[in-house]
């Protein structure tokens, strides 16, 4: 499916989507990715990831996670971001836009792949920021529901909120919400069909950024 065709078919599916800003700068972009994006995404980001160890540190906890793009190098070079992600990560950037007029455009430079096995979590912690402040993150998520939860600062004055992320959702906070505080406490443990016999237990987070 060439990429015209796909923005098509997710403008249809769009029309009954819930998007919605959660707080200034962070948009949920409910069922963004289509089923052939879904399962295209899986299986150009599931390879990278997949033979990497498991994290155990006080923030990746029981996860795996590596980063490509233009700033990541291997030992064969640099590891490109795929043109399905690169592209779904600028419609999502895109979409976003015109949800909250807090956010700007981002041009794809890292991406980050994280696996979440049924146990895997995420700690609380902020991102760092780019060189050009305020340029949202795009996140994916593929397979497995979760928990995210943030909050707009450290401080014990601001609520944390919590939503929950699907197969197909993608989430893009950035401008006055660039450094929130937030963590994936828990992952759904029930599998979730993609469709034509690619079956996810766990949660593929692809995230792109633009630093």
């Amino acid at each position: 499916m060439c990429i015209r065709d796909r923005k098509r078919e997710r403008e249809e599916d769009s029309s009954s989507a819930e998007w919605k800003e959660l707080s200034p700068g962070v948009v949920l972009l409910s069922s963004f990715l289509t089923g052939e994006e879904q399962r295209e995404m899986a299986r150009v980001c599931l390879p990278l990831v997949e033979g990497s160890a498991l994290c155990k540190t006080e923030v990746t906890k029981n996860m795996k996670q590596v980063t490509i793009g233009k700033q990541k190098k291997a030992q064969g070079g640099v590891v490109p971001i795929p043109e399905a992600v690169s592209e779904s990560a600028k419609s999502a950037c895109t979409a976003a836009c015109t949800v909250s007029d807090t956010l700007c455009m981002l041009r794809p430079r890292t991406c980050v792949l994280n696996w979440y096995p049924p146990k895997g979590k995420l700690g609380r912690h902020v991102d760092k920021p780019g060189r050009r402040r305020g340029v949202p993150v795009v996140s994916f998520s593929i397979g497995s529901a979760a928990q995210f939860v943030f909050q707009k600062s450290w401080s014990k004055k601001h609520k944390p909120q919590t939503v929950v992320l699907r197969s197909g959702d993608a989430l893009v906070f950035g401008g006055p919400a660039e450094s929130i505080v937030h963590s994936v406490p828990n992952i759904h443990p029930a599998a979730v069909d993609l469709g034509e016999g690619t079956v996810l237990k766990g949660r593929l987070n692809v995230t792109v950024r633009e630093h």
